[in-house]
């Protein structure tokens, strides 16, 4: 599934595309299909209104009602105003329409 995010009212504006594969577990009890996926970002923006650049994240999660997921700056894909910072997030996204997402940033 391919998917574009964009990211407005935090430290990091611009947008992500993403990629994810997913992994259904047929078996699994409840309202909804348990889900394990990995994905990809490839962002494209500001940090702190600094220097545009890109950097790739890779995201890692679970679905059990809500999405649930880890997200982490991979290191050397940072390019221009992103370069030289050590960057993981994460959120719950329960609509998948805003998605508050918490950035730990720590400059190298």
């Amino acid at each position: 599934m391919k998917s574009e995010r964009k990211f407005y009212d935090g430290p990091f504006e611009g947008v992500g595309i993403l990629e994810y594969v997913f992994a259904y577990h047929p078996n699994a009890e409840g309202p909804s299909k348990y889900v394990d996926y990995l994905g990809y970002m490839h962002f494209k923006g500001t940090y702190k209104k600094g220097e545009p650049g890109e950097i790739v994240f890779k995201e890692t999660g679970h679905y059990e009602g809500k999405a649930f997921s880890d997200m982490e700056a991979i290191e050397g894909t940072a390019t221009g105003g992103l370069k030289g910072f050590k960057i993981s997030g994460s959120y719950v996204a329960g609509d998948m329409k805003q998605i508050p997402c918490s950035f730990r940033v720590f400059q190298k």
